[in-house]
């Protein structure tokens, strides 16, 4: 969860410049941009986890209209992203991976090595930590 939530970090640098203050509309992009959502309502289902309601989700969608990165789709109350939108969603990712993988790429290959084994060696002690003490089991 750390590196994800690093990688989450990274990603926000990346797309700060372009939506400031208002996460919201570049959250409406990303949901439009991949097909996970297309409808206030969906985005209000699909991403809960961010507190919004539908009617925040649809003033965003205005906002992201107004700005040119989303139109209006086929079926009504749909949208998907303009070339515009598009465009800078591609840049914003471009972005991200330089800022989530630079730390890594000073790394000497031997290093790199070192650091794949230990990682992967993690990953094993946790899955035997789940296994011998029970968590991830369900209850009978």
């Amino acid at each position: 969860m750390d590196i994800f939530a690093y990688h989450d970090d990274a990603h926000l640098a990346a797309a700060r410049p372009h939506f400031n203050q208002a996460g919201i509309v570049w959250s409406v992009l990303g949901a439009v941009a991949t097909g996970n959502a297309v409808t206030a309502e969906k985005m209000a289902e699909t991403l809960s986890f961010r507190g919004y309601e539908v009617d925040d989700y649809e003033v965003a969608i205005k906002a992201a209209v107004e700005i040119g990165w989303l139109e209006a789709a086929d079926a009504p109350e749909t949208f998907r992203p303009t070339p515009k939108g598009r465009e800078l969603r591609e840049q914003v990712e471009k972005l991200t991976d330089e800022y989530f993988y630079r730390p890594w790429a000073t790394l000497a290959p031997e290093q790199l090595d070192e650091l794949y084994n230990l990682l992967t060696k993690f990953r094993e002690q946790i899955h035997e930590f789940k296994k011998n003490s029970g968590i991830g089991q369900l209850a009978a």
